[in-house]
């Protein structure tokens, strides 16, 4: 499986709504301190499982209570398949 894009992401810690990136056959995370790398780097294991990167769900993913928060990611699976994942958290 890979990882083709991330988009439609709303609500979800600091990334600003709407934040899209797409991953090519080597993507680099670069910035200085506190610049949401580690977010950017959880985002797709939230959205496959729900949990955060230390392994909790616990963590609190939404910037405003009053919204709800979710993310989408377009994969590509052992067989070829393309699949589209959407993790939606209701307030």
């Amino acid at each position: 499986m890979y990882i083709i894009n991330i988009f439609d992401v709303k609500n979800y810690k600091a990334l600003d709504d709407g934040f899209e990136i797409k991953f090519e056959d080597t993507t680099y995370i670069v910035g200085d301190n506190a610049k949401n790398k580690t977010t950017i780097g959880g985002l797709p294991v939230w959205i496959l499982t729900g949990y955060s990167l230390y392994g909790n769900n616990r963590e609190e993913v939404s910037r405003n209570k009053n919204e709800n928060t979710m993310a989408s990611m377009t994969i590509i699976d052992n067989s070829g398949s393309e699949h589209i994942i959407t993790c939606l958290l209701y307030t």
